[in-house]
Protein backbone atom coordinates (compact mmCIF):
# COMPACT_ATOMS: atom_id res chain seq x y z
CA UNK A 1 0.00 0.00 0.00
CA UNK A 2 1.30 3.43 -0.96
CA UNK A 3 1.55 6.10 1.67
CA UNK A 4 1.06 9.83 1.27
CA UNK A 5 3.45 11.40 -1.17
CA UNK A 6 4.11 8.11 -2.94
CA UNK A 7 3.94 8.06 -6.71
CA UNK A 8 2.60 5.84 -9.44
CA UNK A 9 4.03 5.33 -12.90
CA UNK A 10 2.03 6.73 -15.78
CA UNK A 11 3.42 5.23 -18.97
CA UNK A 12 2.41 7.27 -22.02
CA UNK A 13 2.78 5.42 -25.32
CA UNK A 14 2.37 7.70 -28.35
CA UNK A 15 1.80 5.94 -31.66
CA UNK A 16 1.03 6.83 -35.25
CA UNK A 17 4.06 9.06 -35.72
CA UNK A 18 4.43 9.52 -39.48
CA UNK A 19 7.25 12.05 -39.79
CA UNK A 20 10.65 11.04 -38.39
CA UNK A 21 11.69 14.56 -37.43
CA UNK A 22 11.56 17.01 -34.57
CA UNK A 23 10.52 16.32 -31.00
CA UNK A 24 7.48 14.89 -29.31
CA UNK A 25 6.19 17.15 -26.54
CA UNK A 26 4.06 15.52 -23.86
CA UNK A 27 2.30 17.51 -21.12
CA UNK A 28 0.36 16.13 -18.15
CA UNK A 29 -2.29 18.43 -16.66
CA UNK A 30 -4.33 18.43 -13.43
CA UNK A 31 -6.28 21.63 -14.08
CA UNK A 32 -9.00 22.23 -16.71
CA UNK A 33 -7.97 25.83 -17.43
CA UNK A 34 -4.30 24.88 -17.78
CA UNK A 35 -5.28 22.00 -20.09
CA UNK A 36 -7.39 24.32 -22.24
CA UNK A 37 -4.61 26.90 -22.55
CA UNK A 38 -1.80 24.28 -22.54
CA UNK A 39 0.11 26.10 -19.77
CA UNK A 40 1.58 25.07 -16.41
CA UNK A 41 1.53 21.28 -16.78
CA UNK A 42 2.01 19.13 -13.68
CA UNK A 43 4.79 17.36 -15.61
CA UNK A 44 6.12 17.29 -19.15
CA UNK A 45 8.68 15.65 -21.41
CA UNK A 46 10.39 16.36 -24.71
CA UNK A 47 11.51 13.29 -26.66
CA UNK A 48 13.43 13.19 -29.93
CA UNK A 49 11.38 11.48 -32.63
CA UNK A 50 13.22 8.33 -33.64
CA UNK A 51 10.41 5.85 -34.35
CA UNK A 52 6.68 5.54 -35.07
CA UNK A 53 5.95 4.86 -31.39
CA UNK A 54 7.56 6.59 -28.42
CA UNK A 55 7.10 6.02 -24.70
CA UNK A 56 7.67 8.16 -21.63
CA UNK A 57 7.13 7.31 -17.97
CA UNK A 58 5.95 9.94 -15.51
CA UNK A 59 5.95 9.49 -11.73
CA UNK A 60 2.78 11.11 -10.38
CA UNK A 61 0.75 11.04 -7.21
CA UNK A 62 -2.79 9.67 -7.14
CA UNK A 63 -5.19 12.07 -8.86
CA UNK A 64 -7.03 13.16 -11.98
CA UNK A 65 -4.93 13.92 -15.06
CA UNK A 66 -5.26 14.69 -18.76
CA UNK A 67 -2.43 14.36 -21.29
CA UNK A 68 -1.83 16.46 -24.42
CA UNK A 69 0.84 15.61 -27.01
CA UNK A 70 2.12 17.24 -30.16
CA UNK A 71 4.97 16.61 -32.53
CA UNK A 72 7.10 19.74 -32.83
CA UNK A 73 8.35 18.88 -36.32
CA UNK A 74 10.36 22.08 -36.79
CA UNK A 75 11.65 22.29 -33.18
CA UNK A 76 10.37 25.82 -32.61
CA UNK A 77 8.83 25.00 -29.23
CA UNK A 78 5.24 25.68 -30.21
CA UNK A 79 2.31 24.01 -31.92
CA UNK A 80 2.10 25.66 -35.32
CA UNK A 81 -1.42 26.31 -36.59
CA UNK A 82 -3.21 27.51 -39.70
CA UNK A 83 -6.30 29.69 -39.92
CA UNK A 84 -8.94 29.00 -37.27
CA UNK A 85 -6.30 27.37 -35.05
CA UNK A 86 -6.11 24.14 -37.07
CA UNK A 87 -2.82 22.42 -36.15
CA UNK A 88 -0.15 22.10 -38.83
CA UNK A 89 1.66 19.56 -36.64
CA UNK A 90 0.29 16.29 -35.28
CA UNK A 91 -1.58 16.25 -31.97
CA UNK A 92 -3.04 13.68 -29.58
CA UNK A 93 -4.87 13.57 -26.25
CA UNK A 94 -5.59 10.99 -23.56
CA UNK A 95 -8.93 9.17 -24.01
CA UNK A 96 -9.33 10.45 -27.60
CA UNK A 97 -9.20 7.66 -30.17
CA UNK A 98 -10.67 9.48 -33.18
CA UNK A 99 -9.92 12.86 -34.68
CA UNK A 100 -12.35 15.60 -33.66
CA UNK A 101 -13.21 18.92 -35.24
CA UNK A 102 -12.19 20.72 -32.05
CA UNK A 103 -9.71 20.12 -29.24
CA UNK A 104 -11.16 18.03 -26.41
CA UNK A 105 -11.79 19.61 -23.02
CA UNK A 106 -10.24 18.43 -19.77
CA UNK A 107 -13.27 16.33 -18.81
CA UNK A 108 -13.12 14.36 -22.09
CA UNK A 109 -9.41 13.63 -21.70
CA UNK A 110 -9.26 13.16 -17.92
CA UNK A 111 -8.61 9.88 -16.13
CA UNK A 112 -8.01 8.95 -12.50
CA UNK A 113 -4.55 7.60 -11.70
CA UNK A 114 -4.51 5.34 -8.65
CA UNK A 115 -1.99 2.68 -9.66
CA UNK A 116 0.72 2.16 -12.27
CA UNK A 117 -1.06 2.75 -15.58
CA UNK A 118 -0.25 2.67 -19.29
CA UNK A 119 -2.19 4.80 -21.76
CA UNK A 120 -2.01 4.86 -25.57
CA UNK A 121 -2.29 8.17 -27.43
CA UNK A 122 -2.59 8.13 -31.23
CA UNK A 123 -1.41 11.20 -33.12
CA UNK A 124 -3.73 12.91 -35.57
CA UNK A 125 -2.53 14.81 -38.64
CA UNK A 126 -4.35 17.48 -40.60
CA UNK A 127 -1.83 18.04 -43.37
CA UNK A 128 -2.70 20.02 -46.48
Amino acid sequence: MLGLGQSHELTVQVNGILEMKGNLRIAVFTNADHFKDKVNPADSAIIEVTSQELTNIFKLSKGTYAVAVYQDENNDGQLNTRALGIPEESVGFSNIEKKKLRPPDFKESAFFLQSDTTIQIPLFYDKK
